[in-house]
C-alpha cells in the first residue's frame, strides 16, 4: 500500500510500470498497491478549481485500469478523505452527497471500506483521538442523513466499535 502511494507521489509515470511489475512477481499485493495510488490522489491533485470541487475524482477516472483499480483507487481515497477531513466531517458530507450518492452501489461500497479504513488506522495510530471521537458523532443534515450512515458514519463507527478491536485482538 505504501509503495502505491509513494510511487502515486512521486513517480506517477511509473504506477502502472510498477503494478504490472508487481502483477508479475506477486499479484496478490496489487490491489495494495492500488488503495496507495488512491489515497495518494486525494493529496496529489487537492485544490478545488471552479468546475470541480475534489478534483481526486477525475483523476481516479483517468487512472482505472479494470475493476480491481477502480475499487482499490476508491477505497485509498475514501481512507484519505476521513483522516483528513475528521475536524470538519461537513466536507466529507458534502462529498458524500455531491459525489459519492451518484455512484452505483459497487464504488460507494469500496468508498465505504476506505472510509472504515482511514478509522481503523486513525485509531491505531492515535487511540482515542478527541477528533475522531467527535467524528463518529457528527449529526448530518436531515437530508444527508441516509447517504452519511451508509458512506460515512456506519463504516466508521463499524471500525471503531468492532473491526479495531477485533484487528487488535489478533
Amino acid at each position: 500500500e505504501a509503495w502505491g502511494m509513494v510511487t502515486q507521489f512521486f513517480y506517477r509515470p511509473l504506477l502502472s510500470t510498477v503494478i504490472e511489475a508487481m502483477g508479475e512477481i506477486d499479484p496478490q499485493y496489487v490491489p495494495y498497491l492500488w488503495h496507495g495510488a488512491g489515497r495518494a490522489s486525494y493529496f496529489v491533485d487537492f485544490m478545488p478549481s471552479w468546475n470541480e470541487p475534489w478534483p481526486a475524482f477525475p483523476l481516479i477516472d483517468r487512472m482505472v485500469v479494470n475493476g480491481v483499480s477502480r475499487q482499490n483507487l476508491l477505497a485509498g481515497l475514501g481512507s484519505g478523505m476521513t483522516i483528513v477531513n475528521m475536524k470538519t466531517p461537513a466536507i466529507l458530507e458534502a462529498v458524500a452527497r455531491e459525489r459519492i450518492a451518484r455512484m452505483y452501489s459497487g464504488d460507494r461500497a469500496a468508498f465505504a471500506q476506505g472510509a472504515a479504513c482511514g478509522m481503523v488506522m486513525r485509531q491505531d495510530t492515535s487511540p482515542d483521538e478527541p477528533h475522531a471521537l467527535s467524528f463518529l458523532q457528527h449529526v448530518p443534515a436531515p437530508e444527508n442523513r441516509a447517504i452519511w450512515e451508509e458512506i460515512i458514519g456506519g463504516p466508521t463507527r463499524l471500525a471503531m466499535q468492532t473491526l479495531h478491536p477485533m484487528l487488535k485482538a489478533s
